[in-house]
């Protein structure tokens, strides 16, 4: 009898951006253990940056980070990456908000501007909070505007970002 490797109902993981260049992707997925499963060392996961309608296949190394580099999913920008895997015939798609270049616009606010802005960087970063939360609850339009509206409120702070 073959063994098998299945998600037991909760594709989960965590991506987050460390860089304009490399996002750092960890399986955290409850895999089947039970006689006749096996803990997989490896499976796919398809990816599709913001404005693309083409997604990306990735191996990804299970119990390991792995390193999602521009050259592996093309450049990463701020928005809605959309990550989907399938597992023992069960189709998985989640949602995450990822924005290297306003987080790093952010924080270059705080070290430039300071406490007299505090106001204004806290509502950016608040609509960024909401978006990683619309973009968790797959409200993917709400996790968009989100973004949209931190950017907005970046420039409006007039901050020399040179992320």
């Amino acid at each position: 009898m073959a063994e098998c490797s299945c998600i037991q109902g909760n594709y989960n993981f965590f991506a987050e951006a460390i860089d304009k260049d490399t996002i750092i992707y960890q399986d955290l997925s409850d895999w089947m253990d039970e006689e006749g499963y096996v803990y997989p060392t490896e499976y796919t996961v398809y990816i599709t940056p913001p404005l693309s309608s083409t997604p990306r296949e990735i191996v990804i190394q299970v119990g390991q980070l792995n390193r999602l580099t521009a050259n592996l999913i093309g450049a990463i920008k701020d928005g809605i990456y959309c990550f989907e895997t399938e597992s023992c015939g069960v189709s998985y798609k989640r949602s995450v908000a990822i924005f290297p270049y306003l987080r790093c616009c952010t924080k270059q606010a705080w070290a430039t501007l300071g406490i007299e802005w505090k106001e204004q960087i806290e509502d950016v970063e608040n609509h960024l909070k909401l978006a990683a939360i619309n973009a968790e609850l797959n409200n993917v339009q709400l996790a968009s505007k989100e973004l949209r509206f931190a950017k907005i409120l970046l420039e409006n702070i007039k901050c020399d970002c040179d992320c």
